[in-house]
Formats: C-alpha cells, structure tokens, sequence
C-alpha cells in the first residue's frame, strides 16, 4: 500500500512539474518581444529587395525578403538601434525602445517602417568630373566630403541646407584650395542627421577640357 502512494504522489509531483513548465514555456512565449516593419524606396516606395537590417546591441542580422518585409522574434524588453543598408542608398539608424506590459507577460510589437534614401556616384566621362547624386523628400542639413586613403578631408563638395527633391553634385579633383589632386581612391562620406554612407571614388586625373562646339 505504501509502495503504491508513493507511486502516486511522484506521478502527481511528475505531472505538476510537466505542467508548471508547460505555463513558463507559454509565458515566456507571450513576453517575446518583435520589430518588424518594411523597407522601402523613398523616391518610387518601391519595396528594397535583399536591404540588410541589423540590432545593433544584439549583433542579429536578416536581410528584407521579396516584399520588402522584416522580422526579429525573441528579443529582451530594452533599447536598441536598428540599422538599415541596401546598395546605392544613404545608411540610416533608428532607435526603439521594447517594453512589456507592467504587471503581465506580454508582448512588445514594434512596427518599423523605413525609407531609404537613394544615392549614386559616376564619372563623366566628357569632363572627368565625379558627379553625386542623392534624393531627400524634404529639407535637411546636409554634408558631403570627399577624404583621402587615411581619412583626412580634401574636398567639401557641399555643407548646408538641402533643398528637397533630387540633386547633382559634380567634383572636378580639386581640393579645397583649388589644387587638382594625384589620381587613385578617394571616399565621398554623405551625412544628414543619422543617414549616413561612404563611396569609394576613383580619381583619374586632371579635368578634361571642353571641346570645342563645331
């Protein structure tokens, strides 16, 4: 008869363990914190295929998938900074904040829609001048440097205010005091705010003259 309530009683505590484990699975799954959002193109709102998003503190990484859309499951109530890349785009960083429900698990769903901003640098091939091209939907403070191998700025092409829409900005090799530098490398750092990016330009030599209009 003992041997027989024993059994019993390490059935029950077997199956209050199963189930008291069964609720922590079950909250922890509604404390489960996501970001998501979609990635679009700023000037068409076209979704950005294969744009790269990052959590920062928490080195996650995914790209977007053919809509556009992302997602990040599992995360711990806190403040993060979500960073968002894509080819010929300007960088850009936001920050969120997850927070569960005070008193209750729960969950923190944030929704984080981003435009990303276009940019493209080319060589004209007339003149041997580097254009830079970028597009903003409004007005903003604006920089773009272009630096040498080791950082250090040549050339500021432009700092100031930014007028919306797209715009051109054309470098002929001069630095800033108008001297033509050596052919090779050179980086152009965009900055507006928390956008942010680096092309890499490659300088050929001295601009070509006009020719002349027959």
């Amino acid at each position: 008869m003992y041997l027989i309530e024993r059994t019993l009683r390490m059935i029950s505590l077997k199956r209050i363990a199963v189930l008291f484990g069964t609720i922590g699975l079950f909250a922890f799954h509604l404390s489960a914190q996501t970001i998501s959002g979609k990635v679009t193109d700023a000037l068409s709102k076209a979704p950005i295929i294969g744009a790269k998003v990052t959590v920062v503190e928490v080195k996650k990484e995914i790209v977007t998938d053919s809509t556009g859309v992302f997602k990040f499951d599992s995360l711990d109530k806190g403040n993060y900074s979500v960073r968002f890349e894509a080819d010929k785009y300007l960088r850009q960083t936001k920050s969120v904040k997850l927070i569960s429900p005070k008193g209750e698990a729960g969950a923190t769903n944030i929704t984080l829609d981003v435009l990303l901003f276009s940019i493209s640098t080319n060589a004209d091939q007339s003149t041997g001048q580097l254009s830079i091209k970028y597009f903003f939907p409004g007005h903003a403070d604006a920089e773009i440097n272009v630096c040498d191998s080791l950082g250090k700025v040549v050339r500021t092409v432009f700092d100031r205010t930014h007028v919306s829409g797209m715009r051109t900005f054309l470098w002929n090799g001069a630095d800033n005091k108008g001297k033509i530098v050596p052919p090779g490398k050179y980086a152009c750092k965009i900055k507006c705010g928390n956008l942010f990016t680096l092309r890499t330009l490659v300088w050929t030599g001295e601009e070509k003259e006009e020719k002349p209009k027959d």
